[in-house]
């Protein structure tokens, strides 16, 4: 994977505050865009936030995704082949709530479709992502503004996810 290793991913997904609890904090998420061959982003329905191999990742899908469907790794494969997934990426250590794609290694923002292996997805090549403070362990929200460029395409908009304990990357 680029950048990282891991991937810093955004991506709503249900969300998991690791017990069987599951929230719906996709009401605050509002993202539009095109995802290149994918079409039109659809509505996200899940949105969860994991921390994993020194990065924190953010996963938001179109098709429900609850935190403990993603306890096991390559859980991509698992969802359907109609389902977008929206990945942010950036390292956990980082003291920052700005973040900026291009040449500083410091934001990862990609999509995926469901049914495949993540090494299909496609990486933004210039964008920005802006999140409220937070503490390790807690839920994520923010605003993410990417472009892609081949295939072209776009997403924009806020989104809040829960914290999924034990998460893998997808």
């Amino acid at each position: 994977m680029p950048l990282f290793g891991s991937v810093l991913a955004l991506a709503l997904v249900a969300g998991c505050t690791g017990g069987d609890a599951v929230t719906d904090d996709t009401a605050v998420t509002v993202l539009t865009g095109d995802l290149g061959d994918l079409g039109a982003l659809q509505p996200i329905v899940s949105a969860n936030v994991i921390e994993y191999s020194g990065e924190t990742i953010t996963y938001l899908t179109t098709e429900e995704l609850p935190c403990e469907d993603m306890l096991k790794s390559r859980w991509l494969l698992n969802l359907s082949e109609d389902a977008q997934v929206v990945e942010m990426v950036y390292k956990s250590a980082t003291t920052g709530t700005d973040f900026e794609i291009g040449g500083t290694g410091e934001l990862e923002v990609h999509y995926a479709q469901g049914g495949q292996s993540s090494s299909y997805e496609e990486s933004a090549y210039t964008g920005t992502l802006s999140i409220d403070e937070r503490a390790s362990g807690d839920p994520i929200a923010g605003y993410v503004d990417a472009t892609f460029q081949n295939p072209a395409g776009s997403l924009v908009g806020p989104f809040s996810a829960e914290f999924c304990k034990g998460g893998q990357e997808y």
